[in-house]
């Protein structure tokens, strides 16, 4: 049976909305959801908006909305969409307006179809709406991609002309009703610097939003990647923008310096309104004719820009891929096959890998069941309605131990989110739990704080409305997110979905630098629940004085050797290597200064070679950690590097070691001075570390036991050390 859907206060298709009929739903907006839907007395398709209750519930708002919805009807412009009308049904307030089936320049853009001189020609219908628009004392407020649509012969209609306006009028109240924690209407990243000052609008500001979505639309990324308002600030105030012919040579000066006036800070500096920008950009050579690269394809691109966030839309995971690429990518792909060969047998050997990979035949379980024998999961895009930025693979959900229980770890490049999920009923859930997040990408500052909130399946098991509010405990800041989850069908499985996470720049340095260190509740289960699917843990127990000291000469015979537990989920100093079949024990222990490392096999080896790799902090971004590794070889002979920042460095190695074969097992010790790989002499109990070890012979390269990961240099993603009190 196909899933039903379920609406909250949404219309199902084929319902009817006084005289239309509903066909689908097209999305959602900061105002409402709008559909696709067929007028039954014209017999017309159009598209109806219909108003979020919250908002039409104000007494006033409908005659406000009436008053502006006419001077916009008045305007009759080509390049405006058309109100038809006003519809009041029932408790509900619509708008019926022209349908565009062909999408928005946010479409266009995600999927890399447009050329410079397409960019152009929208932008030109756009300002020459604007034109109009300003000529009758109307500022738009809301110029973004999403909001300029796009028709079947090429032309650009620009959408939800006075919704902003009326939106603010409704959040200023709600303020002051201390009603709403809302402090701004719009879409921030396209909003100019003064708009953030409580000033009047002008023309101007829709100069400045038209110049970002122009900005944008050619070099195929906003030069402004802050996801809060505070951090956008920040950064709108100390980043100076790069000029667009800085970015594409084949740009024109004319046209670049075009852009940079219309993003100018100084309002006073940028045209003074839509007719004087588009006179302006009718001069440029790209549209006189000239060979200035303005049938240049505009394509997204990846720039190497220390701590950038990758950009939040999927057109980065689906876009087209252009012929030329596709032949580059075959001879690198066989290129790939041949290296990746020699490393195979490396990499089968992850344990986690083998132990977590979830069967990909199983059924997400919607109703919170858990099938034996399977490992449901339950993997979601994240959709923005108001800027319909699309967020892939943000919201994993795995269950709890209770029917109708779910863990959720959900995260965007700067920030965590874990929550307790509950299935109240069939349909709805409830959330809460925490957050922590850097406010942009520089990872300048740090906050955490409370979540909780509330969802709603829209199609069981595939698409859920997500409302979650944030309170902050480090600061005064409090804030929402509205969200349409969608599963996802990218085919990505819950461990590639972490480990994915653990390689971000910023996520580890998070969890480690800041949630641990401040003692955030929910980091450990944070840790265990979920990165322990991917990442082995084991706890590092100390010394005590029964136990005595221990002696290098490569016999794991004292007492503090013997007493460990391995094969738990505690993992108390000891862990077994992969493969089994070798028998192979790593076991750990640690005194005032010194980490002490145990190694044994079930056969014996000659001319053994063991590789061990260590970091104890992670750097931002996490990758260049500092890492120090060695290599004990024959009569414990130890070769050491120091990679830090991605490049190899001296340093006095002070490791010592010993190894050696005893009857039919080979065994090796290894003490690691604290002083010697820390700036601290001794470690505090709750500290963390990783490692990631490797035995082979000199005879055969290929490793014989394996803990942790590949390459064994990545030791970033290896074996969590737990540095425990007991």
């Amino acid at each position: 049976m196909p899933p039903v859907e379920v609406f909250l206060g949404l219309l199902e298709p084929g319902s009817s909305f006084g005289k239309y009929r509903v066909v689908r739903r097209i999305g959602r907006g900061g105002m409402g959801i709008v559909y696709l839907a067929e007028d039954q007395d014209l017999g017309r398709r159009v598209a109806l908006k219909v108003l979020d209750r919250s908002i039409t519930s104000d007494e006033h708002f409908e005659e406000r909305f009436r008053q502006e919805a006419r001077i916009i009807a008045g305007l009759d412009h080509p390049n405006i969409v058309q109100i038809h009308h006003l519809e009041r049904v029932g408790d509900d307030l619509a708008i019926d307006m022209t349908y565009v089936e062909s999408g928005s320049l946010a479409d266009a853009m995600a999927e890399d179809r447009l050329m410079v001189q397409d960019v152009l020609s929208l932008v030109q219908d756009v300002l020459g709406a604007l034109s109009a628009c300003h000529e009758a004392g109307i500022v738009h407020r809301d110029i973004k991609p999403s909001n300029i649509l796009l028709t079947n012969d090429s032309r650009a209609l620009v959408s939800d002309f006075g919704l902003a306006k009326l939106m603010a009028d409704y959040h200023e109240s709600s303020i002051l009703n201390h009603s709403s924690s809302s402090l701004f209407v719009g879409t921030p990243r396209y909003a100019p610097p003064e708009s953030w000052d409580d000033q009047e609008p002008a023309p101007s500001w829709d100069v400045y939003a038209t110049g970002m979505v122009l900005y944008e639309a050619i070099a195929c990324e906003n030069p402004y990647t802050a996801r809060t308002p505070f951090a956008l600030m920040k950064q709108m105030i100390e980043r100076p923008l790069p000029k667009l012919h800085d970015i594409l040579p084949e740009i024109s000066e004319a046209l670049s310096d075009l852009v940079a006036a219309m993003l100018d800070s100084d309002p006073a500096k940028r045209p003074a309104d839509g007719g004087a920008a588009l006179r302006l950009l009718e001069q440029v050579p790209e549209l006189q004719g000239a060979d200035t690269g303005g049938s240049t394809i505009v394509r997204r691109r990846v720039q190497a820009q220390t701590f950038r966030r990758p950009s939040k839309r999927s057109a980065r995971i689906r876009r087209k891929k252009r012929l030329q690429q596709g032949i580059i990518g075959l001879i690198a792909g066989v290129m790939l096959l041949g290296i990746m060969a020699t490393g195979m047998a490396l990499w089968r050997m992850r344990t986690q890998q083998e132990t977590h990979s979830p069967n990909k035949a199983h059924t997400a379980i919607a109703s919170g069941e858990v099938v034996t024998g399977a490992e449901p999961y339950l993997l979601f895009n994240s959709i923005d309605p108001s800027t319909h930025e699309i967020w892939p693979d943000h919201w994993l959900m795995l269950p709890g131990k209770r029917k109708g229980e779910w863990k959720v770890l959900a995260s965007h490049y700067t920030d965590l989110w874990m929550l307790d999920a509950s299935l109240e009923n069939d349909m709805q859930w409830t959330f809460k739990g925490g957050f922590g997040e850097y406010t942009d990408g520089t990872a300048a500052y740090f906050r955490h704080g409370e979540v909780k909130g509330t969802g709603r399946w829209v199609t069981q098991g595939a698409e859920m409305t997500v409302s979650l509010e944030f309170h902050s405990l480090s600061d005064a800041w409090r804030g929402n997110h509205v969200l349409t989850l969608k599963r996802s069908d990218n085919g990505a499985t819950d461990v590639e979905f972490l480990r994915k996470l653990e390689g971000e720049d910023l996520i580890q340095p998070l969890l480690y630098n800041e949630l641990f260190v401040r003692h955030v509740p929910w980091a450990e289960p944070l840790e265990t629940q979920f990165l322990g699917r991917t990442a082995q843990r084991v706890k590092v127990l100390p010394l005590s004085p029964s136990e005595g000291l221990i002696t290098l000469d490569g016999r794991l015979e004292e007492p503090a050797w013997k007493t460990l537990e391995t094969g738990t989920s505690e993992n108390f100093g000891a862990l077994r290597g992969q493969p089994p079949e070798i028998q192979a024990t790593l076991r750990v222990r640690y005194d005032a200064n010194t980490l002490y490392i145990g190694l044994e096999t079930g056969k014996a080896l000659s001319n053994a070679i063991l590789t061990l790799y260590l970091m104890n902090q992670f750097a931002i971004p996490a990758p260049l950690s500092q890492r120090w590794g060695v290599q004990v070889s024959g009569n414990g002979t130890v070769t050491g590097q120091c990679i830090k920042r991605g490049q190899r460095v001296e340093w006095n190695c002070a490791w010592q070691a010993a190894e050696r074969t005893v009857g039919d097992r080979w065994q090796a010790e290894i003490a690691v001075p604290f002083a010697n790989v820390s700036t601290r002499e001794a470690v505090i109990p709750g500290d963390r570390w990783r490692i990631n070890c490797t035995i082979s012979t000199k005879t055969d390269q290929t490793p014989l036991a394996v803990w942790g990961g590949a390459p064994v240099e990545a030791v970033e993603q290896g074996v969590i050390l737990l540095f425990s009190e007991h």
